[in-house]
């Protein structure tokens, strides 16, 4: 066993999570800002998941852990509205900066995986859609919930500073455009978002998602969730070019849901703040702190080019963008 998982075992004995007698912690695939293990005491199975205070990435990002007691707090507040879509949550130790929760295995596949395999379905990304659709409804305009996910900092230092200001030092041609969205992303309390609602944050099983990995989650845009889902669905579609992938497909599948489900929401400009904020993101991920691993340089010069163009001249909407995204890819050759 290693330093991490003998560390963890101890706090969970000293916090009464085990009881006396053998446990066996295997660690899980935490992303790069989190350490988790799967826990396993006789016929017991739970998860338990720390934040760290430096992400696994080349760049120098450091973060609060406190974002841990963020993402407990999402679940418990979800679990009503999005009921059977986000892990049941056992106990949590602020100040050990830890959390316990349900293990989800037994035919729960995950998106980002399916997607890197090529498998994409319109099917998908209407769930996709219809998960986030409830999600910005039922807290919309909440105060009670602006005032318990007041976590701008948190997400300046998960978001804003290692995406877009990161991207702005790097392409100063649209510093401006990059650094303007930054000051009206977090200005903006619309409703609670996710903040890393990505394809590698989604599980799936048949025709359910399980939303994971709630530790970026903010009173603030809705557009920033939208365009974060789907920077990953148009890369993925980059990827494997010139193959044809129905990400076009599965991108407005998810939007047109989305919005059908968002309701009387869905106005005062959302969809061009979308665009905008993909264009944005796009770059942010072959210019920023969290590059995107599984593009080839040549690939990810790609999206800097064309996320550049798109921030200099802004699409009207997505459908736009998504029309130039395509006709981008079938030049590849």
């Amino acid at each position: 066993m290693d330093s991490s998982a003998q560390e963890i075992e101890a706090i969970l004995r000293e916090d009464a999570q085990l009881a006396p007698g053998p446990a066996v912690l295997t660690p899980l695939g935490g992303g790069v800002s989190c350490e988790i293990f799967k826990v396993v005491q006789d016929s017991r199975v739970f998860v338990t998941k720390r934040a760290l205070a430096k992400l696994r990435v080349a760049a120098d990002w450091r973060a609060d852990v406190g974002r841990n007691a963020v993402e407990y707090e999402f679940y418990k507040t979800m679990a009503g509205p999005l009921e059977g879509a986000v892990p049941r949550v056992f106990f949590h130790n602020p100040a050990r900066g830890y959390f316990t929760m349900e293990c989800l295995e037994n035919g729960w596949q995950n998106w980002k995986d399916l997607l890197l395999q090529g498998c994409m379905s319109p099917a998908d990304g209407t769930m996709a859609g219809a998960l986030l659709g409830r999600l910005h409804a039922a807290t919309w305009a909440d105060q009670r919930l602006a005032k318990k996910f007041d976590t701008t900092e948190n997400f300046r230092q998960l978001r804003t500073a290692p995406y877009l200001c990161a991207a702005a030092d790097r392409c100063p041609e649209v510093a401006a455009q990059l650094l303007g969205e930054v000051l009206r992303l977090e200005s903006c309390r619309l409703c609670l978002i996710h903040g890393d609602f990505s394809p590698k944050n989604l599980l799936i099983h048949g025709d359910r998602f399980m939303l994971l990995d709630a530790e970026v989650a903010w009173f603030g845009e809705p557009a920033f969730d939208v365009a974060f889902l789907l920077t990953h669905l148009l890369l993925k579609g980059l990827l494997h070019a010139p193959a044809p992938l129905s990400w076009q497909e599965t991108a407005q599948s998810m939007w047109s849901t989305y919005g059908r489900v968002l309701g009387e929401h869905k106005n005062g400009g959302l969809e061009a703040r979308c665009a905008n904020l993909l264009a944005a993101l796009l770059l942010a991920r072959v210019a920023g702190k969290s590059p995107v691993e599984y593009l080839t340089p040549a690939k990810q010069e790609i999206v800097r080019a064309f996320a550049i163009a798109m921030l200099l001249d802004p699409a009207r909407d997505l459908n736009q963008f998504f029309a130039a995204w395509r006709t981008r890819l079938l030049s590849i050759s």
